[in-house]
């Protein structure tokens, strides 16, 4: 009888220990598969955080020269003390860059950031938003100069859309002119933080293509 007993307490821990086992291996398992379905969908973030990246790069290149294009009018319209050749692009044209940054914030709003190893790609990627808005701000007060000198336009009674005669007054007015002198100068601000802002994305693009590689 005591031997049977023994016998059975074996065998009752040697059930008890497979069934921990068997519990202890499936949650391994669980969490394997956890941890590789995490990581698939970070790695699929990622690659939409490079492709957005790469089509920010693209717009945010014809934007400067968007910028680049008013400011050469507006140089234009101060060399010949007259905006009548350049009233498109001085006076009508405006440029403010819109960036798609939908995956980024995904990618930093879901903790995923935390998962790059890289630290110095993380703080750029946290960077990203703060030098669109040093953009946006510099070209939102451009066009705040752009709207002065339109008004100014229309004070003087001209429709700035018509088809206006060399003569009018209009084109050589010293306030509109004053008023293009500031816009001239918060569009190269606008420029020098677009080319900051592509600098950044350049050097992120490179190292996500590194990063999603592996």
């Amino acid at each position: 009888m005591p031997n049977t007993l023994v016998f059975n307490w074996k065998r009752l821990l040697t059930e008890g220990a497979v069934v921990v086992f068997s519990i202890l291996l499936a949650f391994a398992i669980d969490a394997l598969w956890d941890e590789r379905k995490k990581n698939n969908e970070i790695r699929e973030v990622l690659s939409l955080v490079e492709i957005e990246t790469k089509t920010n790069l693209l717009d945010l290149e014809r934007s400067i020269k968007r910028h680049e294009k008013i400011v050469a009018a507006i140089q234009t319209a101060h060399n010949e003390q007259s905006i009548a050749s350049v009233i498109s692009d001085a006076v009508i044209s405006a440029e403010v860059f819109e960036p798609t940054t939908d995956a980024l914030q995904t990618l930093i709003s879901t903790g995923m950031l935390s998962a790059i190893d890289n630290v110095d790609l993380r703080i750029a990627l946290i960077a990203v938003d703060g030098l669109a808005k040093d953009l946006t701000e510099n070209e939102a007060v451009a066009v705040k100069f752009r709207d002065f000198a339109r008004r100014r336009i229309a004070s003087l009674g001209v429709k700035i859309y018509d088809a206006l005669p060399e003569s009018n007054p209009a084109f050589v007015d010293v306030e509109v002119l004053n008023l293009l002198a500031m816009r001239e100068s918060e569009e190269r601000n606008a420029i020098r933080s677009g080319q900051k802002l592509q600098a950044h994305l350049q050097s992120i693009t490179v190292n996500l293509a590194a990063l999603n590689k592996q």
